[in-house]
């Protein structure tokens, strides 16, 4: 249905649905000015001040000299519960079928999922009802939505008003578990669904993360822990247990999503070392300290050397720089613990996602792990990452072949 657009026809019915809605009494429509500004400014904090902007401003919108504006379109539709066809026809827009879909028409973890407006997130949220914790009629919370839809700006909103966040701790097989939590806590007994898939399936955290990736959020990665996995913490507690990262084939969407984006920031963020302090302590009451670096990066390396990434210089510096490092401690280490009992552990992992090196702790030294690099892609080209990737794969070598080495 056509209509013209006629801004002192637009000004009365707006007007009239806010007598309608808040009343004509004295100081009735204080209310819809502050949730005007909530809507506008997402902040409970409101002074007389910004009360008075908005009546001057909706005083000009009613008699017709001021235009509504379309920032202000969804905020008065949501508020009024009316569409935004409806107030820009002046109320002409309701025909048989308009009106069926507005009857039947509420919010839903699906249609919430696609929306954009921040009101509309926290009126959901806060929904004495509940339903952003419930799965729908197809078994799917508003975080699933929002992944398939790459909502990123609404994830990221549930991250930063701290609904949800990164959960880790360990389960019932003493396995370290890095999922995501939730802060909504339910106010009846039926089943929390979001908490429950939250906590039970991983891959929701990994989907998160790639769109981390794509957007380049360095800060969410690293509320993400993004490269971290469970088994590395496993192994930093329990070294002697034969444990195996998760296949290559499981994580290859996040590689994929780095070497893709051609982004400098991520890529160093992916081939940089961390440090894991959680574990046993020494004797003497210190926490252990270890270093590790991106469980997959042998492959990360390989895609960007198939994919020609313009950062894979970078990439190989970083990671030369860590396994000559990790030599030079290990012949330390060794050369002090020359008349003892010492023991060094290698585990290639089968997924080849970067090998662990353990040295066992002695009288002379403290315990040792890490992992560390290497490559299986052909490079071609320039000379400076052929020679760098010759030294990568020479102090690989070396590690591997040390004396005192006993492969698993």
């Amino acid at each position: 249905m056509a209509y013209k657009i006629d801004d002192k026809k637009i000004g009365e019915y707006l007007g009239k649905l806010i007598d309608e809605k808040y009343g004509t009494e004295y100081g009735a429509k204080n209310i819809f000015y502050e949730e005007w500004i909530k809507a506008e400014y997402e902040r409970d904090k409101i002074d007389e001040s910004e009360k008075q902007k908005k009546r001057n401003r909706l005083s000009s919108i009613k008699t017709g000299t001021r235009s509504i504006q379309i920032d202000d379109l969804p905020i008065f539709s949501e508020l009024l519960g009316v569409s935004c066809e409806e107030i820009l026809s002046a109320g002409t827009f309701k025909g048989e079928e308009y009106q069926a879909e507005k009857k039947n028409s509420h919010l839903t973890n699906f249609s919430v999922a696609q929306s954009a407006n921040k009101y509309i997130w926290r009126k959901y949220i806060k929904d004495e009802r509940q339903p952003i914790l419930h799965a729908d009629e197809y078994g799917k919370t508003v975080l699933e939505y929002a992944i398939d839809f790459k909502n990123y700006d609404f994830i990221k909103f549930l991250f930063d008003e701290k609904y949800i966040w990164l959960d880790s701790g360990k389960g019932w097989d003493g396995l370290m578990r890095l999922s995501i939590g939730t802060d909504i806590k339910k106010n009846n007994r039926l089943t929390d669904d979001l908490q429950h898939k939250l906590i039970s399936e991983a891959q929701m955290r990994m989907d998160i993360i790639a769109l981390a990736i794509d957007k380049g959020d360095i800060a969410m990665l690293d509320d993400l822990r993004a490269r971290e996995t469970p088994e590395i913490y496993y192994r930093k507690c329990y070294s002697l247990t034969e444990i195996k990262c998760a296949d290559f084939e499981c994580n290859k969407d996040i590689v994929e999503h780095i070497v893709k984006q051609d982004n400098e920031a991520v890529v160093k963020y992916f081939t940089e070392p961390f440090e894991i302090r959680n574990g046993p302590k020494y004797k003497d009451g210190s926490e252990q300290k270890d270093t590790f670096i991106f469980p997959y990066y042998s492959e990360m390396l390989d895609l960007m050397i198939a994919n020609n990434n313009p950062y894979l210089k970078d990439a190989l510096e970083r990671a030369v720089a860590h396994n000559e490092s990790t030599q030079r401690m290990l012949v330390n280490l060794t050369n002090k613990t020359k008349n003892e009992y010492c023991y060094l552990g290698a585990k290639n992992m089968m997924h080849s996602s970067g090998d662990f090196i353990l040295f066992f702790a002695s009288a002379a030294n403290r315990r040792f792990i890490t992992n560390i690099v290497h490559v299986t892609k052909r490079y071609e080209g320039d000379l400076e990452i052929i020679e760098l990737i010759k030294r990568l794969q020479k102090s690989y070598r070396n590690i591997m072949n040390m004396p005192m080495m006993e492969r698993k």
